[in-house]
């Protein structure tokens, strides 16, 4: 097993810190790491000390041979790359093998972007257990992503990592740090004010990590980002909750959900939808919401062909 003095990840780590401002990026980066190292570990016979360009290739290679590879592995790859770029003995860097750009969001499908129905959002706020209820009615009204809405830490001790860290009750409004480390404030309703305010007061094991996921021993779960998503399925599959084209739920579908349900049934325009999901660009935002071929031909025949 890889030291946790191995000189590498001691390298690693000091990149990732002057590098990366998140705790739990810089933290499952180099975990990655490690296991990378321990694979190399294995194969050689012993613990590598020293990074060459050909390890940093097969890395790469093996990442770009997945056909939808996790862009979270994509990240490792850049980073140790840049951190272990190797030179040759005249100090010119030997990097030569450049990693393949992310798929455009431009080119991702409808079915990349599916949603939950409207009528579907309501029966789990409805019906599901206590907590998934609340976290998917807060989901709904704020457009959080996931772990901006499970890493919520109201401790006085402020930190940079992702999650909320103030919720006004009075006010409505919920602050905190978001992906990319942006700052957000989203409001919701005066209903869920109340929920939160029962929630937090008497129904949360911790008010300061209210939303943190706890074992049968009171202990907090360590991944809590798979946990509830376990937890969320469970539920859905209870109540039958499935996406609008049949698949499985799964939980950035009810971003999708919220974003479209205001486009289309609302009338949102693309630029106050844009503000609301905290997108740096309109054109993620129109993927987000836009008309399926079926609601177009239905539109066609509705009020064009069949007029």
């Amino acid at each position: 097993m890889v030291s946790d003095k191995n000189p590498l990840l001691k390298d690693f780590k000091t990149y990732l810190e002057l590098n990366y401002s998140n705790q739990k990026t810089r933290d499952l980066y180099l975990s990655e790491c490690k296991h990378f190292l321990g694979k190399i570990e294995k194969i050689d016979g012993e613990e590598p000390v020293v990074f060459t360009q050909d390890i940093l290739n097969n890395y790469a290679i093996f990442l770009n041979s997945k056909r939808n590879p996790n862009p979270f592995y994509k990240g490792v790859c850049r980073a140790m790359f840049e951190c272990f770029n190797v030179e040759d003995k005249d100090g010119k860097s030997t990097l030569k093998l450049k990693l393949k750009k992310n798929r455009s969001r431009e080119a991702v499908t409808l079915n990349d972007y599916n949603w939950i129905k409207k009528e579907d959002i309501d029966k789990i706020i409805e019906k599901a257990s206590i907590y998934i209820s609340l976290t998917v009615q807060i989901f709904w009204e704020t457009a959080l992503r996931k772990m901006e809405l499970l890493n919520t830490n109201l401790s006085k001790k402020q930190n940079n990592e992702i999650g909320i860290k103030i919720i006004d009750l009075e006010k409505r409004r919920m602050i905190g740090v978001g992906k990319g480390n942006k700052d957000f404030n989203v409001h919701f309703s005066k209903q869920l004010a109340d929920r939160l305010n029962v929630w937090l007061e008497s129904e949360c094991k911790n008010p300061l990590r209210p939303f943190t996921m706890h074992k049968k021993n009171g202990r907090e779960y360590e991944n809590v980002d798979k946990q509830y998503w376990v937890l969320f399925r469970k539920e859905c599959k209870k109540l039958g909750v499935k996406l609008a084209n049949g698949d499985e739920v799964n939980v950035h579908s009810l971003r999708h959900a919220i974003l479209r349900w205001l486009r289309r049934e609302k009338g949102f325009d693309i630029e106050t939808l844009c503000k609301f999901a905290r997108h740096d660009d309109p054109k993620t935002t129109l993927i987000y919401s836009s008309s399926t071929q079926e609601e177009l031909t239905k539109k066609l025949d509705d009020e064009v062909f069949d007029k």
